[in-house]
């Protein structure tokens, strides 16, 4: 029950689907040089962490599928990785969560001076650093704020003149479906703005409908500054539609669908809704 709405080879998505359903400790045992013993642990501890602070939950943090990266498999992710060598490369990993995709980009060579990572503010981010990975001394950049509001005017020290063609690669898994639909507008906006001219890279991920739709509401635990608005889901039509209204060329979306038993941990699910997941990237070449 798995059908690829692109041009794109089924197995080349298939691993959003079939991957990832249970834990896989390989990556931070790896990483750490540690036991799957103290892995477990370690990634129980930061669940237990979230839910005594209050913070969101999200699905792939409940499941405990966030102690392995994934990234690898991205369709674009070999493009990426070939390009960690250019002398002047910057990249910044949107929505960094614990930062094990931020890792898995430096153990496959990526200069840590290279890298910037985000996220709305540094709860999970500082989990990753001080539960998950404790004792990893990798410093990166980081910059800690809402990226789906207007950057506003341009000028020296504003968050404008900070972001504005600074960027060769910008990384944003599992977001957009997170966002509300303005959100989502605003925050591909600001992709576009950060990357840099002739041959930026936007890739990603996000979870798909059958037909684009509102659903649930965007998350606000230990986000006060957020109101409840729905969340949206993109159709691959609709996202397509939309990287290419705001400029962004050689835009490539797959989208997955999901069967029954795959969606059925899914909140405010209704019958007949269709599920996708969606990979997706797109260039800046305007000159």
């Amino acid at each position: 029950n798995i059908h690829c709405t692109c041009t794109r080879s089924v197995a080349s998505c298939i691993w959003l689907v079939m991957e990832g359903r249970k834990p896989d400790y390989s990556f931070l045992m790896g990483y750490c040089g540690i036991s799957e013993e103290e892995a477990k642990k370690r990634t129980d501890d930061t669940v237990d962490a979230i839910k005594a602070a209050g913070h969101h939950m999200y699905k792939c943090m409940e499941s405990r599928r966030f102690a392995s990266s994934q990234l690898h498999k991205h369709p674009a992710y070999p493009e990426v990785r070939a390009r960690f060598g250019d002398p002047d490369f910057s990249l910044i990993e949107l929505g960094c969560s614990f930062g094990t995709d931020a890792r898995q980009m430096i153990f496959d060579g990526l200069e840590v001076g290279k890298l910037t990572v985000s996220d709305l503010h540094d709860f999970y981010w500082n989990l990753g650093r001080d539960v998950l990975f404790k004792d990893d001394t990798s410093a990166v950049k980081t910059v800690f704020m809402d990226f789906a509001v207007p950057f506003g005017e341009g000028g020296p020290g504003t968050v404008a003149e900070a972001f504005t063609e600074r960027f060769d690669v910008v990384s944003a898994m599992a977001i957009l479906h997170v966002l509300s639909e303005q959100q989502c507008t605003q925050f591909l906006k600001n992709v576009f703005i950060s990357l840099r001219k002739r041959g930026g890279l936007l890739f990603g991920l996000c979870v798909g409908s059958g037909v684009a739709r509102d659903w649930s509401t965007i998350p606000t635990d230990g986000l006060p500054s957020r109101e409840p608005t729905p969340r949206f889901l993109h159709s691959r039509d609709s996202l397509h539609e939309l990287l290419s209204s705001l400029g962004f060329t050689d835009v490539r979306v797959t989208a997955v669908v999901l069967n029954e038993s795959m969606t059925a941990v899914i909140p405010d699910r209704e019958p007949g809704d269709v599920w996708t997941l969606i990979t997706f990237s797109a260039s800046r070449d305007d000159a």
